[in-house]
């Protein structure tokens, strides 16, 4: 598929190892563009390529995180990835996949995109004072 190719690429130009670009080819990003590429390319996977190394003994998560980025940048168009660490992510992806709800009898993969334009019920940065 012509997108695997481009996303494998565009890893390899950013210094990324090739074990993340086969990691990011496996993507379901890579079956339809994205909701912002310039995004996808410029933050999200210079993202992946910066932080590999300290998910490299799980190369899934390359995948899953590109996915979940996408579709917070769909639901926030000022959503960015910068100052992000591995771990704020990974749980930022556990309270995402956990807030999600699924109505549909396919059991499906988290963070495809959202057809009827659903926001997720996240609220970042709450408190409970």
């Amino acid at each position: 598929h012509p997108l695997r190719l481009l996303r494998y690429a565009q890893v390899e130009a950013l210094g990324g190892k090739e074990w993340l670009a086969q990691a990011v080819a496996t993507s379901k990003l890579c079956d339809f563009f994205a909701t912002d590429e310039r995004f996808i390319a410029q933050d999200a996977l210079k993202w992946l390529v910066t932080n590999a190394p300290d998910f490299e003994d799980n190369p899934g998560f390359a995948s899953t995180a590109l996915e979940f980025f996408n579709e917070m940048r769909r639901s926030d168009h000022l959503f960015s990835c910068s100052g992000r660490t591995v771990k704020k992510v990974a749980k930022a992806m556990e309270a995402y996949t956990a807030s999600t709800i699924s109505f549909d009898d396919v059991i499906d993969e988290p963070f495809l995109p959202n057809p009827r334009g659903l926001r997720p019920m996240l609220v970042r940065d709450a408190s409970l004072d």
